[in-house]
Order: C-alpha cells, then structure tokens, then sequence
C-alpha cells in the first residue's frame, strides 16, 4: 500500500501507514508490484511461476503467488470446480483470471464469476434474504477492488465494526431478483457491489440515512469511500471505479473528489447503502 491519493472530502486521515506490503522474495519473472491478473484486459502470466521462500513467495501478503487474485479466493471452496465453481486454484502457482463482464450491468451476464470469499480482512459479507453463496459474485476485478478497500479500511477506521458488503450478483449474471424486493436494475455482470453506510453506534447492521440521521457517521462513511479509492492503485486492486450511487440528498459528501473527479451519482434508492460499480474490465459490449 502507501500514503492515500483523492480523497472524497476535506477530511483530516492521520496516519497513512504502510499495512502491507509488497513482497518480492520469490521467484516470479517480472513481477513489478501491480496487480497483474492474467485476465482480459491484463498483462499475462510471467515466464516461470511463483517458487517458495520461507514464509513467503513473490506478491504481496495478501496474494502470495502474485496472481492477482487473493489467497482467500483461492482458498474459498465455493469457487473451486469441485464445488460447483469454475477454477481450480493453486496457491503457489499463477492462476488465470477467466472471469468476464458480458453485455452491461442493467442487461448481462457474468463468465467464470470469483465468489467473495465471506469474511476477510476488514469485511464481512452480509446475505440478507439470499442463500449464502448466492449473491457474492463477480469479476476478479470488482472482488479484489472489495478485498483491498477492506484492508484499508482496517487500517483507518476508528472503531470495531468491518465493511458491510451486501448484492454483488449472482453466480452466472442475470436478472436478479424476486425473492428478495426489491428488484436490482443492475447487478448483472459483475460489476455492481452495494455497502451498507456506517453507523454512529458502531453496530453492525442496516442504516437508511434519510430516516435516521442522527445515527449516520458520515466521518466514517468518508473514510471508507476513500478506501475504495485507495484500492484502485495499480499495487492494490488495479480496479477502476466508475460511479458510486447514493442519496445525495442525505448523504452529505460532496459529488466531486477533491481533485474534481466525480464520483458520487443521485439515486434516491440508495438510502441505506451505497452502490459501487467499477468499469468493465474487459470493455464494454462483450
């Protein structure tokens, strides 16, 4: 990691201490401390794979064999073959990104989804009314973006409560909906990550910012808003946020970066979370 770039607000975040680092000892040709992937859209595997070091191999900590997608994916059963997922990671060997965003968030699909795995480092993932594994797919890119906003949120929240990663999508894409109202117009393809908004009373739970204001911590929701951004570093999750939805009229964060990128979108439906979508990271209209 490092210090942090944009942030959303003119908020005072002491402390931007290196959390983890990028570690080299292995025997990766080639890796150059960014996350690579080996996915459409991202430079490919290197000559020779990852060979252990001692206690380490050739990425950062959170992604030892420098692949791109973390050691808690590849550990995560739900996305092994075996299991009903479409790959058979290996911990020590540089692993292919196959996933795809097809057509567009409100009318696609998603090809060989990564599952969030269900808790990690500064997040935990919530199911609401869906079945566990159902609703936690997406490309590598939009899980790795989460994954790595978790752990800079770890690093400067100021209390005890993690990350609340609500819909992603479903496994294969699609419409997503039905069982559980209301009906997502989006969330098809991968690309679509809802978080719940932080809590003055440092509880884990939902929030509607508009009806329980007084109870809306928007210091905190800045701080992890900002993490997001940290995460989109090439050294982090290399993944691209497009837009962030929100209730403007609650929210109480201005719409622009303070280097004038916007960022926050006005959706009245987003009352008791926000609504991060990344761009695709294979194009658009595959």
């Amino acid at each position: 990691m490092g210090t942090r770039r944009a942030s959303l607000a003119r908020v005072h975040l002491a402390g931007a201490l290196l959390l983890l680092g990028i570690v080299t000892q292995g025997g990766c040709d080639g890796f150059l401390g960014i996350n690579w992937g080996g996915g459409p859209g991202d430079p490919q595997k290197p000559g020779n794979d990852c060979l252990p070091v001692g206690p380490a191999l050739c990425g950062p900590i959170w992604d030892t064999d420098g692949d791109t997608i973390s050691t808690n994916s590849e550990l995560n059963t739900t996305n092994n073959t075996a299991y009903g997922g479409f790959y058979t990671f290996d911990i020590t060997k540089w692993d292919i990104n196959s996933s795809q965003a097809r057509g567009v968030p409100a009318n696609g699909t998603l090809y060989n989804g990564i599952n969030l795995t269900d808790q990690g480092t500064g997040y935990l993932h919530h199911t609401g009314c869906d079945f566990v594994d159902e609703d936690d797919w997406g490309t590598g890119h939009l899980v790795r973006l989460i994954e790595g906003a978790g752990r800079w949120w770890l690093q400067f929240r100021e209390h005890a409560t993690a990350m609340q990663v609500g819909d992603l999508s479903l496994k294969s894409g699609g419409f997503f909906g039905g069982r559980c109202p209301p009906d997502h117009d989006s969330h098809r393809n991968g690309v679509d990550a809802d978080i719940r908004y932080l809590r003055k009373d440092h509880l884990e739970g939902p929030l509607n910012i508009c009806t329980d204001a007084a109870n809306y911590d928007t210091v905190a929701t800045i701080q992890l808003l900002n993490s997001f951004l940290d995460a989109e570093m090439p050294t982090d999750a290399n993944a691209h946020i497009d837009l962030i939805f929100v209730d403007m009229d609650c929210v109480g964060i201005p719409a622009k970066t303070v280097t004038g990128r916007t960022l926050l979108v006005h959706d009245p439906n987003h009352q008791d979370h926000f609504h991060v979508r990344i761009q695709d990271p294979d194009g658009p209209f595959n």
